[in-house]
């Protein structure tokens, strides 16, 4: 028994995959052969792999963090702002928990918020978060929880670095601003 596909043109004018399974009789010296069209299939596939490259190089190029992680906080999935807001290489990244990256002072307050999140299915505020050089940065975060098409609930977290804009509105407040420019 062997497999293949083919591409035929249909007498529409259209082309059509065509995927073969084949055996060869020793007996009468013959070949059975079935052919199923799946160019449906195929072209589903095809939008498929589009749509989730269109979805990677959002992600990927996003100016702000956008990550996964479980229920206990375990980092899933990170884009490449992740690497580039806190530090860390990747690979270290995805072995972390959460709570790792806030600054010590307020690790003992991440249980609450993964309770938040078991609970209401959503999260969000401002947190900060320690840098691989050990800098301190303000995130805001929005987070939700997902439930539905998955095996086991993942948490999808946008953050965005505010520390520029905090440090910004301090200085306004405090009158050391030079000048201030709306764009």
């Amino acid at each position: 028994t062997f497999h293949f596909e083919n591409r035929y043109r249909h007498k529409n004018g259209e082309f059509r995959v065509l995927n073969w399974s084949a055996n060869f009789s020793a007996g009468d010296q013959l070949i059975y052969a079935l052919g199923v069209d799946i160019t449906e299939r195929k072209q589903s596939e095809k939008a498929l792999r589009l749509s989730e490259e269109r979805y990677r190089d959002l992600v990927e190029n996003s100016h702000d963090l956008i990550c996964t992680h479980d229920l206990d906080g375990r980092l899933l999935s990170v884009n490449e702002a992740a690497v580039r807001l806190t530090g860390y290489p990747r690979e270290t990244l995805l072995q972390m928990n959460m709570a790792d990256l806030l600054v010590p002072d307020l690790r003992h307050l991440f249980s609450a918020y993964l309770k938040k999140i078991r609970s209401l299915g959503r999260a969000h505020g401002l947190l900060s978060i320690q840098t691989a050089s050990g800098e301190q940065r303000c995130w805001e975060y929005n987070n939700t929880l997902r439930t539905e098409g998955v095996a086991v609930p993942v948490v999808r977290g946008m953050s965005q670095d505010i520390t520029e804009r905090r440090r910004a509105e301090a200085a306004v407040r405090e009158g050391k601003a030079d000048h201030l420019a709306i764009l």
